[in-house]
């Protein structure tokens, strides 16, 4: 329906881990219709024990470590892509600060038990 695409830099390595277990989490899903896909319920939480390492998250405006930096980037991606395919979005949340790889406005971002992505 659609596809949207973001850089990142690999030697950011443990952001790239991140990601690539969030993506690999996500690979393959289908979404039949009336469905909703949920980013937190796909990939699940956040956690050392399922791989995801600690690197620069935001929380409240402000940058600090956490687990699974890199998440969002994969979030806002697949945010794009949804709302370029014309599915209807059902929750999001932005960033609170500007990101370097998606347009203003354009970024949504997940955290577990806080909030999700949905379409």
């Amino acid at each position: 329906l659609a596809s949207y695409t973001t850089r990142f830099n690999p030697s950011q390595v443990k952001r790239t881990r991140n990601m690539r277990i969030a993506i690999n989490a996500i690979d393959g899903t289908l979404i039949s219709p009336n469905e909703v896909f949920s980013l937190n319920q796909t990939v699940g939480e956040r956690t050392q024990a399922r791989g995801y390492r600690t690197t620069i998250v935001f929380k409240n405006g402000y940058k600090v470590a956490g687990i699974g930096g890199g998440v969002s980037q994969v979030t806002g991606t697949i945010f794009n892509a949804a709302l370029l395919a014309g599915l209807p979005i059902v929750t999001y949340r932005t960033h609170s600060r500007p990101v370097a790889y998606i347009p203003i406005g354009r970024d949504a971002t997940v955290a577990w038990n806080q909030f999700d992505m949905k379409f």
